[in-house]
C-alpha cells in the first residue's frame, strides 16, 4: 500500500536556498564570474595582489547581500515592482489619491 505523504505547507511561495529565491542565484553566479574573470583577462592587480582574488569573491558577496536584502521584509515581487514606478509614466496607472492633491478634479465634475 501506498504510504501517505505530507504535502507542503506553502507550495506557492518561491524555494530559497540560503535565504535567497533560486531563480536569483543565476545572477548572482553570473555577475561573480564576470567580476573575475574580467580581471584575470586583463592582468589587473592592486597593492600587488591580483584583482580577481578581490573582485570575484566581493562581487559574489555584494550580490548575494542584495538579493536577500531585497526578499527580507518585504512582498513578493517587491523590486520588480519599484522598477516598474520608476520607469512607467504615471498615466499607465490607476489614479491614487496622492494624485488628486497635485492636481484637483474639476469643480464641473460632479
Amino acid at each position: 500500500m501506498l504510504k501517505l505523504r505530507p504535502l507542503r505547507a506553502r507550495i506557492y511561495q518561491p524555494i530559497t536556498r540560503f535565504g535567497v529565491v533560486a531563480s536569483d542565484w543565476k545572477y548572482i553566479i553570473a555577475i561573480s564570474v564576470a567580476c573575475y574573470a574580467v580581471p584575470m583577462v586583463l592582468r589587473m592587480s592592486l597593492g600587488g595582489i591580483p584583482l580577481f582574488l578581490i573582485a570575484g569573491p566581493g562581487a559574489m558577496f555584494v550580490t548575494y547581500a542584495f538579493f536577500y536584502w531585497t526578499r527580507v521584509g518585504k512582498e513578493p515581487g517587491w523590486l520588480r515592482h519599484q522598477w516598474r514606478s520608476l520607469l512607467r509614466r504615471q498615466v499607465e496607472r490607476g489614479t491614487l489619491p496622492a494624485d488628486r492633491v497635485e492636481c484637483p478634479p474639476h469643480s464641473w465634475l460632479k
